[in-house]
């Protein structure tokens, strides 16, 4: 698709649209990595992604083999091992480690794509001798540096007769691709059998004929061994129901005979058994899906319009990929394939007004909102699933989704801050400063810290805060795939600051829903109570004057500037050669000088 709007400034490179998605990844691709990148991608589910199991079932590949895939894969690191020396190898650098890694996978993968039976078992064995370990002198084996590097040590042993005896009861006690209507099947299948009594395999045998209650059982022998079940039930203890040719079920689990009769009584008590257990299972799906409706992603609804009440700006102007570059130095901007080009208009010029307004109530050069020219934005080109917005560390790009992106850009520019003054101050380009710990958090600002401790414990004190306890208490309303995000100190800062910027907009009579719309949104509503994952009442005052502090100290360290001049003189010069093109309708405020735009998204 066509379109007269443009991608902007250097290539951002490195969306998830382009990355790995087709081709895979590769030891090459290292190279034109940056070191988070690197630390973001080189891992082993990119690098070999969960296969999709059950459908390796379904094309006829036994149950077993299928499982030793999905086992050997768990083998491989999540992460590459980053060494320095191994054995008496010379220093190895961290590209190299990244390479052994990387090469070492894909060489399991193609072995594993000639596991497909049990032929092939002696093959892999071999495979894992051979590639993964070296044989020394000493007649042990050890592991090679690739697999040293890339893969548990517990893998020379997956094809011993324990290692496979083990993975067997694993994988029937998970019912590892079974499909979920014949769970209930295979439950009562893996605990009950159905024999048929011949007198041999199978004999009756009651021990102390003369006590009142005789311990009655059947014994099962086999080549190496016999096995007991006792009959606890009165009615089946009677020797004159143990004929040859009658049938009967045992519990395996409890070892105990449970029922003694033809062929089709016991094929009954089994078919009851797998009822019961579908009902069993039934109520546990629905219970399970109740605590998933109480327990769900919290996510910001989509703004249905978008407000901004302040200066008139672009006088009815279009904003460009150019102006945008101009006016805050920024890197790079990128737009998504299927984003028209009027949507591509409108992301502009509400970006480059918030921007503008950010810039004013904080009182910073223009130039500083691209945090000195690092900085790239992006509209609908880099999405993670449903996020309204992201910052990627690896690549410095702000992203903000079609439309639910609107009202999160002040908050992703928070984590940018936030990642910038690690690198400004620690000289740490992979961490966030609110991730930082031990002494390297010495070297930023005390403003900074002050901030940082602000949002967790209350002043001069080890209480926590409200804000802190309501945003744990959010992690467990908002389900389990959280792991801790509402709570973790970069979210909390980011909402923080969201929240603190509104507050100025508020002070100095002004609104801009597109930069920070959603930063009251982060609530819910438990029984009475009202839980907020944002700062209020003297907390947020407190939290408030912290980043006043950390506004003024970064001015001083001059990692930004004070605004100089008239601001919107110079918005006025940069786009004087752009002909007006008028996209929407403004609408003058009554009192002067103020501007209210409302644009609904309907």
């Amino acid at each position: 698709m066509k379109h007269q709007i443009e991608d902007f400034g250097q290539k951002i490179g490195g969306s998830r649209k382009e990355l790995f998605v087709k081709k895979g990844l590769y030891a090459k691709d290292i190279e034109e990595m940056t070191p988070l990148e690197q630390e973001e991608f080189v891992k082993r589910d990119i690098i070999f992604p969960k296969p999709k199991y059950e459908e390796m079932v379904k094309k006829g590949m036994d149950r077993f083999i299928v499982y030793l895939h999905k086992e050997i894969r768990l083998c491989i690191y999540p992460n590459p091992k980053l060494v320095i020396r191994y054995g008496s190898r010379d220093e190895i650098s961290r590209n190299e480690c990244l390479t052994y890694y990387i090469e070492t996978i894909h060489k399991i993968m193609a072995a594993l794509d000639n596991l497909k039976d049990y032929s092939g078992l002696q093959d892999f064995k071999n495979f894992i001798q051979t590639e993964l370990f070296i044989e020394k002198s000493d007649k042990k084996y050890y592991l090679s540096v690739g697999g040293y590097i890339t893969v548990k040590e517990k893998i020379f042993s997956i094809l011993s007769q324990e290692s496979i005896a083990e993975m067997l009861v694993k994988m029937k006690k998970k019912f590892f691709c079974i499909p979920k209507d014949r769970i209930a099947e295979e439950t009562i299948k893996q605990r009950y059998q159905v024999n048929e009594y011949d007198g041999l395999t199978f004999r009756y045998f009651e021990e102390d004929h003369n006590s009142k209650n005789p311990k009655v059982y059947i014994i099962m022998s086999f080549s190496n061994g016999k096995s007991f079940y006792y009959i606890n039930r009165n009615e089946f203890k009677k020797e004159a129901l143990w004929n040859v040719g009658n049938y009967f079920v045992i519990d395996k689990y409890g070892r105990t005979i449970c029922m003694v009769g033809d062929k089709a009584s016991c094929q009954k008590f089994i078919q009851e058994k797998v009822a019961e257990m579908e009902q069993k299972l039934l109520l546990e799906k629905e219970n399970n899906s109740s605590e998933s409706k109480r327990k769900k992603r919290f996510v910001p609804a989509q703004l249905s319009k978008v407000t901004r009440e302040g200066e008139e700006l672009l006088n009815g102007r279009s904003i460009t990929g150019d102006m945008m570059m101009k006016a805050f130095k920024f890197r790079a901007g990128e737009f998504g394939e299927w984003l028209s080009d009027n949507d591509r208009q409108y992301s502009l010029n509400y970006s480059f007004e918030a921007f503008y307004d950010l810039a004013k109530i904080m009182n910073i050069d223009l130039e500083n909102i691209s945090l000195n020219g690092q900085l790239a934005i992006a509209f609908g080109a880099r999405g993670r699933g449903s996020a309204l917005a992201h910052y990627e560390t690896g690549r410095r790009v702000i992203n903000l989704t079609k439309m639910r992106g609107a009202g999160s850009l002040c908050h992703e520019w928070a984590h940018a801050l936030d990642h910038m003054l690690a690198k400004f101050f620690c000289e740490d380009s992979i961490h966030l400063a609110t991730e930082i710990d031990g002494h390297e958090k010495n070297k930023l600002p005390a403003s900074m810290l002050r901030v940082i401790d602000a949002l967790r414990y209350k002043p001069d004190s080890r209480e926590l805060t409200k804000y802190y306890l309501d945003s744990e208490r959010f992690d467990t309303l908002a389900g389990k795939t959280t792991h801790g995000y509402w709570r973790s100190r970069p979210e909390m800062f980011a909402r923080a600051f969201e929240n603190y910027i509104d507050d100025k907009l508020i002070a100095m009579n002004l609104r801009n829903d597109y930069l920070c719309g959603h930063s009251q949104s982060y609530y819910q509503v438990v029984g009475d109570n009202v839980i907020y994952a944002f700062p209020i009442d003297k907390e947020r005052e407190f939290i408030n004057s912290c980043f006043d502090e950390l506004i003024l100290d970064l001015k001083k360290e001059g990692f930004f500037k004070e605004m100089a001049g008239n601001p919107k003189e110079r918005v006025k010069k940069i786009m004087n050669y752009v002909p007006a093109i008028k996209i929407r309708e403004r609408q003058k405020g009554l009192n002067g000088s103020k501007n209210t735009e409302q644009i609904s998204f309907f």
